[in-house]
Formats: C-alpha cells, sequence, structure tokens
C-alpha cells in the first residue's frame, strides 16, 4: 500500500477535521430546530386548550351587576340556574341599548358598598339607603322602579292586625328602607325591629317563628302566594329600585346612557307595568 506523503496527511486530517465540526454543527442545528418545534407545539397546544380554560362570565362581562339573591320577582335563579325577574329583564334591554355585555351576581345589600370599593362588581341594583347620619357616597340613578312596602305574616300566625306585633320582633333587610319601615312600626306599635343581610334570611326567620312578622317588598311578600297574609301597607315609606355605582366612573356614564335610550323607547314604562302593586 503507497503511504501517503506528510503533506499529504496533514491536508487529509485538515479535511477529516473539516468534516466533523461540519457534522457537529449540523446535529447541533438539528437539535435546535428539534426544540423550537417542540415549544411550538406546546405553545399551540396551550392556544388550543385556552377555550376550555374559559374564564368566568364575571370575568368577561363589560359590567357586573351586584343583585340580591333569592329576591323573587326582582331577580331570581331560574331551574336552569339562569337569572331571572324584573332585574334580568332591565338588563336585557340596557345591554342592547348602551351596546354593553353583564354579568350577574349575587350580593347582600349590607355589603353592595365594600363590594363596589372593591372593584367585585361595577354596580349594585336595588335599594339601598345610607345608615342614619351617613351618606351612600355612590352614583345613584333615577328611580328605575317603585314598590310598597307592607307588615305581613305567615298566613298560620295568630296575629290578625298590625298592633298584634306589639313586643315582638318585626324582621326586614338591612341597609334598606324595610329596615326604616321596621323601625317606624317598631315606634308605632311597640315592636322589636331586627335585621338580616337579605330577604331570604328575613322569611326564614318569620317562617321559623322567631320574629313574628316581616317587614319587606310588597312585591316579594305577593310572591309568596298564599303563605303569606299582609296586615299593612305602608303609605310614606316605598322601596326606590335603583342603580348604584362608585361615581364618576365609565359605567355610571354607560348605564346613564341606556337608562335614557330605554326610557325614550317606553320600554321602562312596560316593565314598570308588571310591578305588583297592593
Amino acid at each position: 500500500m503507497m503511504k501517503k506523503s506528510p503533506c499529504i496527511a496533514g491536508i487529509w486530517n485538515c479535511e477529516v477535521k473539516v468534516v466533523r465540526k461540519e457534522k457537529r454543527y449540523t446535529r447541533m442545528l438539528l437539535a435546535l430546530l428539534f426544540l423550537g418545534l417542540l415549544l411550538l407545539t406546546s405553545c399551540m397546544n396551550d392556544k388550543v386548550k385556552a377555550p376550555e380554560d374559559g374564564n368566568s362570565p364575571e370575568q368577561t362581562a363589560d359590567i357586573v351587576v351586584g343583585v340580591e339573591r333569592d329576591h323573587a320577582p326582582w331577580f331570581q335563579m331560574d331551574k336552569d340556574s339562569k337569572a331571572a325577574g324584573i332585574y334580568e329583564d332591565l338588563f336585557r334591554e340596557l345591554s342592547q341599548a348602551g351596546d354593553f355585555t353583564y354579568a350577574f351576581v349575587e350580593v347582600d345589600p349590607a355589603a353592595a358598598r365594600p363590594a363596589l370599593k372593591a372593584g367585585t362588581i361595577h354596580c349594585y341594583l336595588g335599594t339601598l339607603v345610607p345608615p342614619t347620619g351617613e351618606t351612600l357616597g355612590l352614583w345613584q340613578s333615577d328611580v328605575l322602579f317603585a314598590s310598597a312596602l307592607c307588615l305581613a305574616v305567615p298566613r298560620d300566625s295568630a296575629i290578625t292586625e298590625p298592633a298584634g306585633i306589639k313586643g315582638k320582633e318585626t324582621a326586614a333587610v338591612k341597609g334598606t328602607p324595610e329596615e326604616r319601615y321596621a323601625s317606624y312600626l317598631a315606634g308605632r306599635y311597640k315592636a322589636l325591629p331586627v335585621t338580616f343581610p337579605g330577604q331570604r334570611d328575613v322569611f326564614r326567620d318569620v317562617e321559623q317563628g322567631v320574629s313574628a312578622a316581616a317587614a319587606s317588598d310588597y312585591a316579594c311578600v305577593k310572591e309568596k302566594g298564599e303563605d303569606y297574609r299582609i296586615l299593612e301597607v305602608s303609605d310614606s315609606i316605598k322601596n326606590a329600585h335603583c342603580l348604584f355605582t362608585l361615581k364618576y366612573n365609565s359605567q355610571a356614564k354607560k348605564l346613564a346612557k341606556a337608562i335614557k335610550k330605554i326610557k325614550e323607547s317606553g320600554k321602562l314604562e312596560e316593565m314598570k307595568s308588571s310591578v305588583p302593586k297592593p
């Protein structure tokens, strides 16, 4: 076999080293390309999975509305866990007039102001009043609905007239006109006013026989049907259903414009006619 000259051998070794370097760089390049494909696939998978994760309606809605729970006919969740009632009808019209999406969050009236300040909700729809000597410090819409207040007892109660609540507890929702009505009844008939976070707590307490009567929204009592008897309807104190939100924010402006539109269209008057009256 012919031996390679030192010069040829040197050239041969250089060529081998160059080929080896090229192969090493090729492997590194292929590895980087493979890693890039893995990362790209991972990102694509994440994008595919994202809709499955989803966001809650509150997170995706333009306006999150706080409402009192179990407050029929004003608001309740139906058997399919969908919002129903007069408030839902109202916001369906407002959202179309104002071109925004909405979602409801159930909040006790006494917790409405803290929820607004914390940003948990954008607005509250209901009947708020400030504690004595305070102001709400919120933007408030015009009155959207007005409803009567009444004194009611369970159908099987032995109390047959308003004076029968003397010395007995009369339950009402804290932070609402019902609380003021209960205080008025207490002064007139020497009753004992007690307050609860929400309307469902009031009815539960009365039905358990702890409180003797409820100072409540007339429409809510009528929703109970034959389960309750109405002893008295208030002449002076009424429920004013309004929208409340923090002052000078974008939601207040949107809502005010939408309310104006449904007033001008006559749709608000149509909804008002559905509110039960004494």
